[in-house]
């Protein structure tokens, strides 16, 4: 699977079948609701023509339309969640969408990765 999503619910992160699982990252985009707390984790492929690298994401997801309360809880929830995926190159904190296009992750992925390379020209 290429990405994988739960909600928080009752102050708990929910293993229950409240978020999802698929093979394309875009799918994953309107899960996320402007009052729900969400985590979301994803395999994004970055690299240029010489070489290809499988890098992982996770988003904590904060509508716009959550309770500041709610919001303090995350934190706590966070820790958790950081337990489960351990494997990542970059966190994304985010309360829009927008901010989770697929061009923007993988911009701000190849930032945290260091040497981006570009085409080759020999």
């Amino acid at each position: 699977k290429q990405w994988y999503q739960r909600r928080v619910r009752e102050a708990v992160v929910s293993t229950q079948s409240t978020g999802g699982q698929g093979d394309d990252y875009e799918n994953m985009l309107p899960l996320f609701k402007s009052d729900e707390l969400m985590f979301g984790y994803a395999k994004i492929v970055t690299g240029d023509d010489m070489s290809k690298r499988e890098k992982f994401v996770m988003i904590c997801w904060s509508g716009a339309d959550v309770g500041l309360v709610k919001r303090g809880k995350m934190i706590t929830l966070r820790q958790e969640v950081d337990e489960i995926f351990t494997q990542r190159a970059k966190v994304i904190e985010a309360s829009d969408v927008a901010d989770l296009s697929l061009e923007s992750v993988k911009d701000q992925l190849i930032k945290a990765g260091g040497a981006a390379y570009g085409s080759s020209t020999s």
